[in-house]
């Protein structure tokens, strides 16, 4: 039988990941906890991470940044377009994108 992941979740947040063979046997182990059980619909459970509106969110990254209407983190400011050899590291305290070399070492 094929194995599937489900996550845990308590106090609306995910608590842990169980792989089973079938949601009534987690939820048998797990009576106390909600067990949602993670697909490509419902996006990867993320321990920190919540659940809500049918889909997994990842935990906040940063303070600043405002969750959008797809569930996916965005900072207030949008990451820039570099040229190569270069990538673009957020800064919470200054709000904004510092730019660094990639080392070539």
């Amino acid at each position: 039988m094929d194995q599937i992941i489900f996550a845990v979740i308590k106090d609306g947040k995910v608590r842990n990941a169980v792989v089973g063979e079938a949601l009534a046997i987690v939820q048998a182990l797990l009576p106390d906890d909600e067990v949602i059980q993670v697909t490509p619909e419902t996006g990867n459970a993320i321990i920190g991470g919540s659940f809500s509106n049918g889909k997994f969110i990842a935990p906040k990254p940063f303070e600043s940044w405002a969750l959008n209407e797809n569930g996916e983190w965005q900072p207030p400011v949008s990451e820039p377009v570099l040229e190569p050899g270069f990538y673009a590291e957020w800064n919470e305290e200054n709000l904004d994108w510092d730019i660094l070399e990639i080392p070539t070492e």
